[in-house]
């Protein structure tokens, strides 16, 4: 029982270790890059010949030794950060980040203005 439990445990270390196979590879980079044609989906849930076209170059470059950084940077460099499905944070993406936060901030302050001197009237009117 002991050594089931100690072949079942190197296993599994081996398999959470081992490095990703090169499908798996171009499944991970293509989910990260945008297709130009449908710009919502990624390149490797687009059906687009374009997307599909990523893909292979994706594939090629993982044959050819690669590394992951290497190929998103290949795509950057011809598509701009616009190809990331997740840029990076910039000063011109900050307005972004932020706006949904101030959006919600103005609402509570509007809220709350709008029971406090509801509440005050109810207290202040002798019945």
């Amino acid at each position: 029982m002991v050594l089931l439990a100690v072949a079942v445990g190197v296993v599994t270390v081996g398999l959470l270790t081992a490095p990703p196979r090169p499908q798996d590879r171009t499944k991970i980079i293509a989910a990260q890059l945008r297709c130009p044609v449908c710009q919502s989906e990624s390149v490797l849930d687009s059906p687009s010949e374009t997307a599909r076209e990523m893909r292979e170059l994706i594939a090629s470059q993982v044959a050819e030794g690669r590394t992951d950084q290497e190929i998103i940077d290949y795509f950057v460099a011809r598509y701009g950060t616009w190809i990331l499905l997740d840029p990076p944070p910039s000063p011109s993406t900050l307005p972004l980040l932020v706006a949904p936060a101030i959006v919600v901030a103005v609402g509570l302050w509007l809220i709350r203005g709008r029971i406090r001197p509801r509440r005050a009237r109810r207290v202040a009117s002798p019945r």
